[in-house]
């Protein structure tokens, strides 16, 4: 009897030579996807980069070992790519328990007025790191600008903002003459144009200068 292949295993990558760990953002597929090979299977982020790990080869979405939101060293398997029928590796993952949720019955519709559109911005994924610098400098994540995958808020945004508050308070805190000025008093004196003088018009020509005078006539002869 043949043998069953072995299926593709997926670790998770080191993202840098100082990157140890990663935390996987999103999956960007789910078990039973059939994918190729690159296709991007998910989001991995870390205190340095943000990056999507692609497939390393063409088939079918076996095993998803770990869920979204979990850290792992680089080198751990977190899912296997084959087809049906491929043996699949067992107890290596960190986590066993599938990243899909079973399945409920839906609950009967019920009549209820519509809930308010909520103005809060989704944040998406943060990352510990980010999480523990926002409690520590007590910042509102909804203030700071994403530069992550799909606007995720990465450390080095975070470290951004509150280089800019502490630059604020310094400036508030100088001394009022020491401050930038406003108001008319500082913005640039506006320069006055003026039309270009006429170009002044020749001159007429001198008259030349008298010649030599004529010689006096001669003396009558004497009779």
């Amino acid at each position: 009897m043949k043998e069953a292949t072995m299926a593709t295993k997926v670790i998770m990558p080191q993202l840098g030579e100082s990157v140890v760990e990663g935390t996987i953002s999103k999956w960007l597929v789910k078990k039973g996807d059939r994918v190729k090979k690159y296709d991007p299977l998910l989001e991995v982020s870390s205190d340095k980069v943000d990056t999507e790990v692609p497939s390393p080869v063409e088939g079918v979405v076996l095993k998803i070992y770990v869920p979204e939101g979990t850290t792992v060293q680089a080198g751990t398997l977190i899912a296997v790519i084959g087809e049906p029928g491929e043996a699949i590796p067992e107890g290596e993952g960190p986590a066993e328990a599938a990243t899909e949720p079973e399945a409920r019955p839906e609950a009967p519709a019920q009549s209820k007025a519509p809930a308010p559109a909520s103005t809060k911005k989704d944040l998406g994924f943060i990352s510990p790191v980010v999480a523990k610098l926002a409690a520590e400098y007590n910042i509102d994540l909804t203030q700071v600008k994403g530069t992550g995958v799909r606007g995720r808020i990465r450390k080095k945004d975070v470290l951004n903002y509150i280089k800019r508050m502490k630059e604020a308070k310094a400036e508030e805190a100088l001394p009022e003459w020491e401050k930038p000025g406003t108001g008319d008093l500082f913005k640039p004196a506006k320069v006055e144009e003026y039309a270009p003088l006429p170009a002044p018009k020749p001159k007429a020509p001198s008259p030349p200068p008298p010649g030599p005078a004529a010689p006096p006539p001669p003396p009558p002869a004497p009779h």
